[in-house]
């Protein structure tokens, strides 16, 4: 997984740089506490540890224990209702929820932003041809 995460960082650095403050969005499917959210997050930071410059915003989806219709259209509501002041270099999405997130309302609220993906399975490679600035390794089970 920090071959992965060092992998996006290039990526990142390679489209956006770092010659002055960065804010970065992860946006995790699952819940902090679980051992993958937790594994992606720390190789993310660990990767950043010499970088004050980059700040990092975590936020978790929680769709392992929440899976229905009504709980995702009020996170989307969520989204909508927030007035954030932040504005994002970057969004790092974890496994297929959040990119699912991502590659349906990234243009309305984040227009523009580059999104840089892990985790995601059975990726939809005709979809991916169509978005611009979309990044990143689908997972593949052996």
């Amino acid at each position: 997984m920090k071959k992965i995460i060092i992998s996006l960082v290039i990526l990142l650095i390679s489209i956006k740089g770092f010659s002055s403050d960065k804010n970065i969005l992860v946006i995790h499917s699952y819940h902090q506490g679980l051992e993958w959210s937790d594994s992606i997050s720390a190789g993310i930071l660990s990767v950043f540890n010499n970088h004050p410059e980059v700040r990092f915003y975590f936020e978790y989806m929680d769709t392992k224990r929440n899976t229905s219709k009504n709980y995702l259209n009020n996170y989307v509501a969520l989204y909508r209702s927030r007035s954030s002041k932040i504005k994002y270099d970057a969004i790092m999405v974890a496994d297929n929820a959040a990119y699912d997130f991502m590659v349906q309302y990234r243009d309305e609220f984040y227009p523009g932003i580059p999104v840089f993906y892990c985790g995601v399975n059975f990726l939809d490679r005709a979809q991916l041809t169509k978005l611009n600035g979309f990044y990143g390794f689908e997972e593949i089970a052996d």
